[in-house]
């Protein structure tokens, strides 16, 4: 059964006290569940979600456990960033109930965006590293999977036997994944608490740093590298060193020599899954979408799969270290893939370095920001860490922040601003409607850019 967007909006009467509905959108909702937003007379957003079967109702009420039993750690600042917490439920006349919890202000995360430094990449390392530093003792008793080491090998090998099962993926493919997985050096680590569905959708940025992640459905206890996977495969290049430098140094275990090797694996290892997804839906667009990303992905892996391995080479300083090169040792060449459709994993594929991006100077590792009048003050970093906005833009968003149609969310007690990975702030106004603009995720990032 599913509802209109007002009809969602109304079961946020049933939880927040003398709630008065200004504005209702649809919002963007994972596969077996529908969302809106709801904007009341005080400025406030709120979004409800609900299941729209008896799996994702038992999801979203496994979710909502854990999003309890970890506010004592974004409480007391062990995690760097807050999480949904629900204001309350409302129960669905066929069953179940719906969760409703104040929107996470900001924006969300454009990898494109990121820099090296101790900007916004360091804060997303950090925000990783500090998740995997969570006890695993809190999904001890909960519904959401918990995987030793070599559970996780196994459950990874089981997919390449249905892969193979398939007949769709490539056979260099197939012997270059069963040579990582069997290779069991590479898979002694301490597993952890892990986000597992990580994409740009779900990382939230205020001020260039790490506010908030969403969409808890999918944690389990399993290999850190799952988590990292979509940025080996997507960040820019000479941002992933900032990541995984500022990951581990929050990581309070020895370093794991091999996790960005597990990392890489686990970017091809989308696109299997990728495919997997559509055999078991039946799903002939997927299933193309997936084929092609696996044959692209056999033309960027160049090595001889008969004897090529994933195996880290001697990390060399950044500086040295051509734009073209990636950190690991022989996976061979690695292309860019074509972009695909059907709503496939954006963490799925190889990427090349992203060329253009560099390093602002605000933005070096252990440098002070300079003028000729002596070292720029607070509020000239903050200044020159802007965006460009365009006159049409600003004078739409002056227009409309008089009108009073909507309001910003208060950043007073944000981080002190860093280089921006993130767009300018988003209000409901301005939020897609999946129902009316399914395309509006995938429109340019030109905004607010100069």
């Amino acid at each position: 059964m599913q509802r209109s967007h007002l009809a969602l909006a109304a079961l946020a009467t049933v939880v927040v006290p003398r709630i008065d509905i200004y504005q209702a959108r649809p919002a963007p909702a994972a596969e077996g569940f529908e969302a809106a937003y709801v904007l009341d007379s005080q400025s406030r957003t709120w979004i409800v979600r609900a299941p729209l079967n008896p799996t994702a109702g038992a999801s979203l009420e496994a979710e909502a456990a854990f999003l309890r039993s970890i506010e004592r750690h974004v409480d007391s600042g062990a995690l760097p960033f807050v999480t949904p917490r629900p204001a309350g439920f409302a129960p669905l006349i066929e069953g179940g109930r719906a969760m409703v919890y104040p929107h996470l202000p900001g924006n969300q995360l454009r990898l494109e965006r990121l820099r090296p430094g101790p900007g916004a990449a360091a804060s997303l390392g950090r925000a990783l590293g500090a998740l995997h530093s969570l006890p695993t003792s809190i999904l001890e008793d909960s519904a959401f999977p918990t995987y030793t080491a070599e559970q996780y090998r196994e459950r990874k090998l089981a997919e390449l036997d249905e892969g193979a099962a398939s007949g769709l993926v490539p056979v260099t493919l197939l012997r270059r994944w069963e040579k990582a997985l069997e290779n069991v050096v590479l898979w002694k680590f301490m597993p952890v608490v892990t986000h597992t569905n990580l994409s740009e959708d779900c990382v939230i940025m205020a001020h260039g740093q790490v506010s908030a992640i969403a969409d808890w459905s999918s944690v389990q206890v399993g290999d850190p590298a799952e988590d990292l996977a979509w940025l080996v495969a997507a960040a820019p290049m000479d941002s992933v060193d900032s990541i995984f430098e500022a990951y581990q140094m929050r990581r309070a275990e020895a370093l794991d020599k091999h996790l960005i090797d597990r990392a890489l694996l686990g970017s091809e290892l989308a696109v299997l899954k990728w495919l997997l997804h559509g055999v078991h839906d039946n799903n002939a667009e997927i299933i193309d979408d997936a084929t092609a990303m696996l044959n692209d992905l056999v033309e960027a892996t160049t090595q001889d799969t008969s004897t090529g391995s994933f195996t880290v080479t001697t990390m060399p300083a950044p500086v040295d270290r051509a734009p073209s090169e990636r950190i690991i040792g022989d996976t061979g060449a690695l292309e860019k893939p074509t972009s695909t459709s059907g709503g496939s994993p954006a963490s799925a594929g190889i990427t090349t370095a992203d060329e253009s991006a560099a390093s602002p100077s605000t933005a070096r590792s252990g440098s002070v920001p300079m003028t000729p009048d002596g070292p720029m003050s607070n509020e000239e970093v903050w200044t020159a860490a802007q965006p460009v906005v365009s006159t049409d833009d600003s004078e739409e968003l002056r227009l409309a922040l008089e009108s009073g149609e909507f309001a910003l969310p208060d950043y007073e007690r944000a981080t002190p601003p860093m280089p921006y990975a993130d767009a300018q702030t988003e209000v409901l106004s301005a939020l897609p409607d999946p129902e009316t603009d399914p395309d509006e995720s995938q429109r340019s990032d030109s905004d607010g850019e100069g």
